[in-house]
């Protein structure tokens, strides 16, 4: 299995995944790791795929409470892993 390159991306270029089970609260454990991303950054990179079309766009698949935690620290950029999955369940 190929491994995926790890880069960096810009915060505007990022869209939630549509269907994305959970809701992210910012609750006691949403400031828990904002203040853990602020002081040492995402440690986990999200898990993005290209969206057709996107100008450049990525949807994010897995790390939407790093993402959001990412924005409130402050950060403009997150750590990715770019993958390229089908949107049909096969």
């Amino acid at each position: 299995m190929k491994q995926a390159q790890l880069t960096n991306i810009e915060l505007c270029k990022l869209r939630s995944f549509e269907h994305h089970p959970y809701k992210v609260q910012d609750d006691a454990e949403m400031e828990a790791l904002t203040d853990s991303i602020r002081e040492n950054g995402i440690m986990t990179p999200l898990l993005v795929r290209p969206i057709n079309g996107g100008r450049g766009e990525y949807e994010i698949i897995s790390g939407h409470r790093r993402a959001h935690a990412a924005e409130k620290a402050g950060l403009d950029t997150r750590s990715r892993s770019e993958e390229r999955f089908s949107r049909n369940a096969e």
